[in-house]
């Protein structure tokens, strides 16, 4: 098939990196054939307002994302059940409204985490997230993500796809609450343009693939 989506949910994460979601990255992440770069937002820090500059490493030079809509940057001590998903970070995208990321370089994949998403304590009204891809020739379609809602306060999920026939130039990440009265956390981006997702072919006299998919 030419997309495959990647989801998992840890229900029982409580503000914790552990579970399926964490295993489920690195199957996507295993499955992109070149290497390819996470963003943790950390370069970003805090007090950075909206439009935010993303940057990872491509097949030809960098892909830059520019970030817009209904968030702004935060730590997990400022957030309630939000909370950094990066090693040794502290900084996380905190989305109360829609948001979206306008490449630069057209991607064919793309995968984060997503933290506390769908709970409903201690003041939060119920909301689910979804996410629309605008491919290159501009047509737009919404792929839900299939979540608990209600979830458990400080859950852990991880989303993402990979298009080996599409590139997209936008991705919006929508919460079904317009009020903003349900704050989703984001982390850990990592996306791929189109000549990162294709196989790698080896001459059969090849004895050994090269190794490392990690980035990552």
């Amino acid at each position: 098939m030419p997309r495959t989506v990647y989801f998992a949910q840890n229900q029982a994460a409580a503000g914790t990196l552990t579970g399926a979601p964490v295993t489920k990255r690195a199957e996507f992440i295993a499955a992109i054939p070149s290497a390819v770069s996470s963003n943790g937002l950390e370069a970003n820090g805090l007090g950075h307002s909206v439009p935010i500059t993303m940057i990872w490493t491509g097949s030809a030079g960098n892909i830059v994302g520019v970030v817009k809509g209904g968030i702004t940057m935060t730590t997990a001590s400022e957030a309630g059940g939000l909370f950094n998903t990066t090693v040794g970070g502290n900084v996380l995208l905190q989305a109360t409204l829609d948001f979206y990321i306008d490449f630069a370089t057209p991607i064919s994949a793309f995968g984060c985490y997503g933290v506390d998403i769908g709970d409903t304590v201690p003041y939060e009204d119920v909301g689910s997230w979804s996410v629309s891809l605008r491919d290159t020739q501009g047509f737009e379609e919404t792929l839900s993500v299939p979540h608990a809602t209600p979830g458990s306060q400080g859950n852990l999920l991880f989303w993402g796809f990979i298009d080996t026939t599409k590139s997209y130039d936008r991705i919006t990440l929508k919460n079904s609450n317009t009020a903003g009265m349900q704050y989703f956390g984001f982390d850990d981006f990592v996306v791929a343009d189109a000549n990162q997702v294709q196989p790698i072919y080896w001459p059969a006299s090849c004895s050994a693939w090269p190794g490392g998919n990690a980035a990552r």
